[in-house]
């Protein structure tokens, strides 16, 4: 004797209407997600852990800039060094 419940394909059936719902929802929540965040931020105090991690993580973000043009501008003139036939 079965049990009563949904079964395998009730299941299946409940998962995929979730995921089209949230497919059609979640572009309309994510622009008024980001408002209320950026409200939330602004409210902060300057010292705030959430505020100094988005400080150093835009320290981080370009200190790596700085690195990855330091970097290109060494290839290049290892590069251009080993064309001339300068030794290495």
């Amino acid at each position: 004797m079965r049990r009563p419940g949904f079964g395998a394909l009730g299941v299946l059936a409940v998962g995929a209407g979730g995921m089209l719902l949230m497919r059609r929802m979640v572009p309309r929540m994510v622009p008024r997600m980001c408002r209320r965040m950026e409200q939330m931020m602004e409210k902060l105090p300057e010292d705030a852990p959430p505020r100094r991690m988005f400080v150093t993580m835009s320290a981080i973000r370009e200190q790596n800039e700085r690195i990855l043009a330091l970097l290109e501008e060494h290839v290049r003139h290892h590069a251009s060094r080993q064309q001339a036939g300068a030794p290495v």
